[in-house]
């Protein structure tokens, strides 16, 4: 299963990490030596900070960030497999036109993350706090999002399977021309949702469709007395 792939990955990094030296690699990233980071593999990174980094299509493979800062970062256009993002901060972080798979995020806080145009396949975020999320025209396959607070998701053109959002908290969802199949809501709590056709495909419970009916009546032109 993928939880079992993840737990795996996680086993292996453990046994075979390598420990980069913060004052080395900080180093190396404040002189700006141009390409040097374009391939990361096999490294436990431990309270690096990242900011202004700007790096567009990175390799990263088998490798933890554990407490790492990233504010204004730019990884866009990167591939990402088998990485562990642990206690991250990142205020402003460009990941946008990537492809990520295999991605564990937890007890993170991120602010604003440009993914629009990325594929992600099985990731797993949890016990994190999400500013704004913009994942338009995006494909997302096996993701799950559990204990999480999303003040902003934005799904515009995006196309969902296997979806998932556990004990999740969602203050504004966008789902103009979503596409959806097996997106699971029921463990997510709704704030306001523009366009509910982007609903189709997805499972919600009696008690949030009841919590959104007056929005749907109005989208409908019923009224409700």
């Amino acid at each position: 299963s993928g939880a079992g792939r993840r737990r795996d990955a996680v086993h292996r990094l453990a046994h075979r990490a390598v420990d980069i030296g913060e004052k080395v690699l900080e180093g190396r990233l404040r002189h700006g030596f141009a390409g040097l980071w374009r391939r990361i593999e096999g490294h436990r990174i431990e309270s690096v900070d990242f900011s202004s980094v700007r790096e567009p299509g990175m390799r990263i493979l088998d490798t933890q960030f554990i407490g790492c800062e990233f504010d204004g970062t730019d990884f866009s256009g990167a591939h990402l497999s088998t990485v562990i993002f642990e206690s991250a901060s990142a205020p402003h972080l460009q990941i946008f036109d990537s492809g990520l798979q295999d991605i564990d995020v937890t007890h993170s806080r991120l602010g604003g993350v440009q993914a629009y145009g990325t594929s992600w396949q099985r990731a797993h975020i949890a016990h994190s706090k999400i500013g704004f999320l913009n994942l338009r025209d995006s494909k997302l396959q096996g993701v799950n999002f559990a204990d999480c607070t999303i003040e902003e998701l934005d799904l515009t053109g995006a196309n969902l399977k296997n979806v998932t959002f556990s004990n999740c908290t969602i203050a504004r969802l966008i789902m103009t021309r979503a596409q959806c199949k097996q997106v699971d809501l029921r463990g997510a709590e709704l704030g306001a949702v523009t366009d509910f056709g982007g609903l189709k495909g997805t499972t919600m419970s009696m008690h949030q469709f009841i919590d959104l009916a007056p929005d749907f009546a109005a989208v409908l032109g019923v009224t409700l007395k």
